[in-house]
């Protein structure tokens, strides 16, 4: 996998895919502004959302497709909608890029778009030293800190019902 770099270099991790979703609404909604009212339904329904299979949606993008579908075991009228959305979906190896909320002793915790918990247990920090919330390169001296971002790698994930939780190793 390809990473890219913003003007910070900080590593971006976001990429486009296609979702497909089925939504319903109420027959009073046909009319001139059924593509806006569909599309305003996708967006409020899944942007800013996290779940396992297609990882944290950021944003849709465009509607690719839509296929209504005639139910009858509802009064309600079905779409099926494709569209592209920008997301994220972490992995093993995945590289991240992230400031520590938390520097203890045990290691370093941090946050992603508020549903990626970052941690770096002290077991994967063996060379560094831990002083008043920062940890220091035995060697180098280069210092870990709240100010700071850390480049690392995902080496496990877990998914816990609406967010992600990664257990990282440095990647200095």
């Amino acid at each position: 996998m390809n990473y890219n770099y913003n003007s910070s270099n900080r590593i971006i991790m976001e990429k486009e895919k296609i979702l497909s979703k089925m939504i319903s609404i109420s027959p009073n909604y046909l009319d001139k502004n059924l593509i806006k009212t569909l599309i305003y339904i996708i967006k409020s329904k899944y942007e800013k959302t996290c779940n396992e299979e297609d990882g944290l949606i950021l944003s849709v993008t465009s509607i690719e497709n839509i296929k209504n579908v005639i139910s009858k075991d509802s009064k309600e009228i079905h779409f099926f909608i494709s569209f592209k959305a920008l997301t994220i979906k972490p992995h093993k190896d995945m590289k991240l890029s992230f400031k520590p909320s938390l520097i203890i002793n045990k290691g370093i915790f941090g946050k992603l778009y508020d549903v990626f918990s970052v941690f770096i247990p002290e077991s994967n920090i063996k060379d560094w030293n831990y002083d008043k919330e920062s940890f220091k390169h035995k060697i180098d001296e280069y210092t870990i800190t709240k100010d700071k971002e850390v480049n690392v790698v995902i080496t496990d994930i877990k998914f816990s019902g609406t967010k992600y939780n990664c257990i990282c190793s440095l990647d200095l």
